[in-house]
């Protein structure tokens, strides 16, 4: 009796030390939100080939450090606790199909951006070029519309900045 009383603690000191250290896991966004932390100021810089697009990337960046990130944004540098700098490296569209008629109807926006982020409390800096496409259609009867080039490079972007989340999480391991 007193050693399967003795087995039966032995197993349980175990399973107990077992389940303690196994609970170190931590979700993706736990380092994430280490490496960009509360008050984030953005800085986009302009280029001058894709200026029309910046308004877009940087209303995009915003949006994804207040709901993925919960940060707030810092309309001054000196009250930042991150900064992040982006700028638009590329953008280019390509027919992918055309019709019976030889008009192009199918289309692809590529993006291609640039992205550092500077933790000041760490003092630790990361730079990451980051690219991405989305594919869009027009109607047989109209012509590509700057609204519709618009829509396509914004999503682009949204996916870009969709898997930036998981890229700093990585790298910051």
């Amino acid at each position: 009796m007193k050693t399967k009383l003795k087995i039966v603690l032995c197993l349980s000191v175990f399973c107990l030390m077992f389940g303690i250290n196994s609970c170190a896991y931590k979700p993706v966004s736990y380092y994430a939100k280490n490496e960009i932390t509360n008050i984030v100021y953005v800085n986009v810089d302009i280029n001058a080939k894709n200026s029309q697009y910046t308004p877009i990337l940087k209303d995009s960046i915003n949006e994804m450090l207040i709901n993925k990130f919960k940060a707030q944004i810092a309309d001054k540098k000196s009250l930042a606790t991150t900064i992040v700098n982006a700028k638009i490296t590329k953008i280019s569209f390509s027919a992918l199909q055309t019709n019976t008629e030889g008009f192009a109807n199918f289309y692809r926006a590529q993006a291609t951006i640039e992205i550092t982020y500077y933790n000041l409390k760490s003092n630790h800096k990361k730079s990451f070029t980051l690219s991405d496409y989305y594919d869009y259609s027009v109607d047989e009867h109209s012509i590509t519309s700057q609204k519709s080039k618009e829509n396509a490079v914004r999503l682009a972007i949204i996916k870009i900045l969709n898997s930036l989340f998981s890229t700093i999480a990585i790298n910051s391991i």
